[in-house]
């Protein structure tokens, strides 16, 4: 799945330049510890038709160093194939082994 090297957005496969910054797209990513993304099994930890509190969740997730992506649902079948907008049944997932301490965190910040 192409994933953009500067937001680290994932999209879907034929998009060839991110939306947002307008960076070429690349297959992976590679992790502090060289584990390319694509080998993490990740879990939705949420699901908004808003951007701006999962954004915030995923700053403070990712100052807590759990990794986590925003992964826009795909519309193609309503506005042309191939078309993500970032904000649409967003979804913010976190790896699995990461999951419980990142939920904690989420809840910690609804309270």
């Amino acid at each position: 799945m192409p994933v953009c090297p500067e937001c680290k957005y994932e999209y879907v496969e034929g998009v060839k330049k991110c939306p947002d910054c307008g960076a070429a797209l690349i297959e992976s990513i590679e992790t502090d510890d060289d584990e390319p993304l694509e080998e993490i099994k990740w879990k939705k930890l949420r699901t908004d038709t808003g951007i701006i509190y999962t954004e915030m969740l995923k700053e403070v997730l990712e100052n807590e160093d759990i990794p986590c992506i925003l992964k826009p649902a795909d519309l193609s079948p309503f506005v042309g194939k191939g078309t993500n907008v970032l904000g649409d049944n967003t979804h913010l997932l976190v790896p699995e082994e990461r999951y419980e301490e990142a939920l904690k965190i989420m809840q910690d910040m609804s309270e």
